[in-house]
């Protein structure tokens, strides 16, 4: 029994240490109902006491007599202080690590995509990617999607990373990525979303496409791979050379 408990308790413990910042976040908005009920309380009281005195008093005397009522609220509200400073400490040292074990991450893709283009040669790394592209079109055929006609081609095309089909040309893609670079580059924008590029290459915009995209520390950059459709249409693959990063990554 003794072990279960024990058990018990840890699964809590983890489970509030997991949710720290969400747990301190209600208690800061808890404390800051209460903070504004307690301060109506102790106002009441405050001038309750003060009509039971009846010569005039100065701001100083109304202070020694009534502090005392502010004890409560002024302790509600510093714990709320804590609550809501602790819930940004820990969520700030929660982006920092992430932050650090992404940009690990990232370069040690890249440090391994390099490697294999040294081995096995450039060539045999572009076959390796056009077989790719032909496997996620045959997962994700044509004929159970939609195609979006953009205004802007007749060449059906593929999105790689985040799947749909639409209709437009390597020229307008190209436009696109040059234009929303020149943005970057010119100084115009520090910051190109995910859903921006969509707009402009005519596509819907995606949930959380508005916190990703591309800083001039690594621009759009996008690759293509021709290949056939399950009833032999050819299907541009457009691919993500530069794959769109949450702004706090940037």
């Amino acid at each position: 029994m003794a072990n279960k408990i024990k058990e018990f308790g840890k699964k809590v413990l983890n489970g509030a240490m997991d949710n720290s910042p969400e747990i301190l976040t209600g208690l800061t908005c808890c404390g800051v109902v209460g903070t504004s009920i307690m301060s109506g309380q102790a106002s009441v009281k405050a001038s309750e006491e003060l009509k039971k005195i009846e010569e005039k008093l100065s701001w100083k005397d109304k202070i020694r007599y009534t502090w005392k009522f502010y004890i409560p609220t002024a302790l509600m509200g510093g714990v709320t202080m804590v609550c809501a400073i602790g819930s940004n400490r820990i969520s700030s040292n929660r982006v920092a690590a992430i932050s650090s074990l992404y940009a690990i991450a990232e370069k040690g893709l890249k440090e391994y995509q390099d490697k294999v283009i040294e081995t096995i040669g450039e060539k045999k790394e572009k076959a390796i990617k056009d077989e790719i592209a032909k496997d996620r079109i045959d997962r994700d055929p044509v004929s159970k999607n939609e195609v979006i006609l953009t205004g802007t081609g007749d060449f059906l095309c593929y999105d790689a990373m985040y799947g749909g089909y639409f209709r437009s040309t390597i020229d307008k893609i190209k436009k696109v990525e040059n234009a929303m670079n020149h943005e970057l580059l010119g100084g115009m924008d520090s910051w190109v979303s995910l859903n921006e590029v969509r707009y402009e290459l005519g596509r819907e915009p995606i949930k959380g496409g508005d916190v990703i995209g591309w800083t001039i520390n690594e621009l759009i950059h996008f690759s293509f791979s021709t290949q056939l459709t399950e009833d032999g249409e050819p299907c541009l693959v457009v691919e993500y050379n530069a794959r769109p990063k949450p702004q706090i990554f940037n």
